[in-house]
C-alpha cells in the first residue's frame, strides 16, 4: 500500500463530488505536501492508515472540500437567489442586449443608405428584423444556460444548475416573437408575447417554440454531462509518491 494509492482514492472521491478539475489539482497538491511532511517527520509510518488518522478519510475530505467550495462562492452560499431568480434576470438582460445590438446594426447598415435603392432597403430591413428576431429567440436562453451550468460547476451546486436549466427551458418555451414584413404600403410589425394564457397546446407545438426549448435543453444536458476538465495532474517529482511505500 502506498502514499500514491491514498492520493488516488482522494482524487477519485473529489471527482465523484464533481468538483472542478482546477480545484482538484489544487487540493491534491496541498494534500501531497502535507503527506510528504508527515513522512519526513516519521519515515517508518504506515502510509494510508496514518494519513487517514492525521488528514481524514478520502470520503470525508471530499465532502469537506465540496462544502468549503460552496462557502467560497456567492452561488454556493445563495443558491436560491442565483439559480431560481438569476436565470430570468439573465434572460431579460440578454434579450435587451440582443435587441439593442440588432437596432444598432440596423442603424449603421440600413439608415446609413448602404443598402441601395428604396425597394432594396425595405428588403434589407425585413432581413435584419428576421435575423434579430431569430437571435432573440435563442441567444438569451443559450447564454443563460451556459452561465447557470458554469456557476453550478464552479460553486459545487450542479443540482441547482439542473433546476435553473428547467427554468430556462420553460421560459424559452413561453416566449414568442412574430415579425410582419414591411412593404411599400404597410409598415412592418414586431410583436413580443408570453404564452402564459394560452388556452391550448397548439402554440407550444409550433416548430419555432419547440426549437426554442430544445436548444437550451440539449445544450444544458451536454454541459452537465461533460467531464469537469482535463487539467494535467502534478508531475511525480513534485509529490514524490514513489518514495513512500509500505514495507511488506
Amino acid at each position: 500500500m502506498t502514499f500514491q494509492h491514498w492520493l488516488d482514492r482522494v482524487a477519485g472521491e473529489l471527482r465523484r463530488q464533481r468538483l472542478p478539475e482546477a480545484e482538484i489539482s489544487r487540493l491534491m497538491g496541498e494534500l501531497s505536501d502535507h503527506g510528504i511532511d508527515l513522512f519526513q517527520e516519521e519515515p517508518g509510518m504506515e502510509a494510508e492508515q496514518e494519513l487517514e488518522n492525521r488528514l481524514g478519510a478520502p470520503l470525508d475530505l471530499a465532502a469537506t472540500a465540496k462544502a468549503e467550495l460552496q462557502r467560497r462562492t456567492f452561488a454556493g452560499r445563495r443558491p436560491v437567489l442565483t439559480f431560481l431568480f438569476g436565470p430570468l434576470l439573465c434572460m431579460i438582460l440578454a434579450a435587451f442586449g440582443t435587441f439593442g445590438i440588432g437596432c444598432l446594426f440596423a442603424q449603421l447598415f440600413l439608415l446609413g443608405g448602404w443598402a441601395g435603392g428604396a425597394r432594396f432597403t425595405i428588403d434589407y430591413q425585413n432581413q435584419v428584423m428576421e435575423f434579430v428576431s431569430l437571435a432573440i429567440r435563442f441567444m438569451p436562453s443559450v447564454l443563460t444556460t451556459w452561465i447557470v451550468v458554469e456557476l453550478g460547476r464552479r460553486s459545487g451546486r450542479r443540482n441547482w444548475s439542473r433546476v435553473a436549466l428547467g427554468i430556462v427551458v420553460f421560459a424559452a418555451l413561453l416566449f414568442s416573437t412574430t415579425v410582419t414584413p414591411k412593404t411599400a404600403d404597410h409598415e412592418g410589425q414586431w410583436m413580443f408575447s408570453l404564452l402564459f394564457f394560452a388556452t391550448s397546446l397548439k402554440p407550444f407545438l409550433k416548430p419555432a417554440q419547440m426549437a426554442q426549448a430544445l436548444v437550451p435543453l440539449i445544450l444544458g444536458i451536454w454541459l452537465l454531462r461533460r467531464p469537469p476538465g482535463s487539467t494535467p495532474q502534478p508531475a511525480p517529482d513534485s509529490t514524490k509518491p514513489a518514495d513512500f511505500s509500505l514495507a511488506p
